[in-house]
């Protein structure tokens, strides 16, 4: 997960994608040099592949539901960094306190702030009060790109460079690891895509 100065952030899964940015057929096609492609092995891949992606950059390669814990307002601001990207809405605002009580956030007192260049933010008119130290305050959010067709084909490309790699070599699928030089041309194709400071 992207870091942010200041607060502690807890950003997970909910809802996962209901589908995956490759279908196993596709992911033969750039493997079609194997001999005797395992099509089940491969969707273990893909999903791999896309988590790996994900985590380095902050982007959702599809459409899921994210929900975000957080310590407070970072430097006593208005605001909140969603870590996900791209935001496609909120869903809702909870604040919790001492005792775990719930209170939802009326919308009117948020708004969400998604330009065309991420981090998206949610901007509060008013700070919500009597928040607990700890997770006071959850957002549960819509966040990855609506089609596969919006996935950037550099990030489709670092993702079947991985799934290539692993099918080859199972055991660094199962560790998470790469080689220095995949490494290398992986994190050259992602990191222009990577969220910036989110403080």
């Amino acid at each position: 997960m992207i870091p942010v100065p200041g607060a502690l952030f807890s950003d997970v899964e909910v809802v996962g994608p209901a589908s995956e940015p490759f279908t196993a057929a596709e992911a033969v096609e750039y493997v079609r040099q194997l001999a005797g492609v395992d099509e089940a092995r491969l969707g273990q891949l893909i999903i791999a592949a896309r988590q790996f992606v994900e985590e380095r950059t902050g982007r959702r390669m599809l459409t899921q539901t994210r929900r975000l814990s957080i310590d407070g307002f970072p430097g006593h601001r208005d605001w909140v960094p969603l870590t996900s990207a791209p935001v496609q809405s909120v869903s809702w605002v909870k604040t919790y306190n001492d005792a775990g009580d719930e209170t939802e956030i009326a919308s009117s007192t948020y708004w969400l702030d998604a330009p065309a260049t991420d981090p998206a933010r949610l901007v509060f008119l008013s700070l919500p009060s009597r928040m607990r130290d700890q997770s006071g305050l959850r957002i549960q959010f819509v966040a990855g790109y609506t089609s596969t067709a919006a996935i950037p084909g550099p990030l489709k490309l670092a993702m079947q460079m991985l799934i290539a790699h692993w099918y080859v070599h199972p055991t660094g699928m199962a560790s998470g690891s790469v080689p220095r030089e995949l490494d290398f041309s992986v994190t050259t194709l992602i990191e222009p895509y990577t969220l910036g400071d989110l403080g």
